[in-house]
C-alpha cells in the first residue's frame, strides 16, 4: 500500500471514529424464531431478501426453516452462498450485484 492510501485510510478511520458518537443508530430487536419473523417483515415492509452465508449452511439445509417463512410471508428471496471467512471485496460486490438482480 503506498503513502497516499495509507494516509487516505487512516484519515477516513479517524474521520469515523469521531462522527460515531453522533451517528445515528439503531438498537437491534432479538428474534427469537423464524415464526416471529412475519411481524418484522410487516413492520418493515419486505417484499426481498437477500440470504448472505457459505455453502455448508446451504449443504446442510439450516437455512430451511427460513427459506419456508419467507415464503409463507410473500417475502422473495435469493441466497449468496459464496462467502468466505474474512469476506473478500469480490464477495462483497458479488453479493451487491446479486442484491441489486
Amino acid at each position: 500500500m503506498n503513502l497516499a492510501s495509507k494516509i487516505f485510510c487512516r484519515a477516513f478511520q479517524t474521520a469515523f471514529r469521531i462522527a460515531l458518537p453522533v451517528l445515528p443508530y439503531r438498537e437491534p430487536k432479538i428474534v427469537n424464531s423464524c415464526a416471529e419473523l412475519k411481524d418484522v417483515f410487516q413492520k418493515e415492509g419486505l417484499k426481498s431478501v437477500l440470504i448472505v452465508t457459505d455453502r455448508g449452511i446451504v449443504q446442510n439445509r439450516l437455512t430451511e426453516t427460513l427459506e419456508n417463512v419467507l415464503t409463507e410471508n410473500g417475502v422473495s428471496y435469493i441466497i449468496y452462498d459464496h462467502t468466505q471467512p474474512n469476506p473478500t471485496v469480490e464477495n462483497v460486490e458479488e453479493a451487491v450485484i446479486l442484491y441489486h438482480k
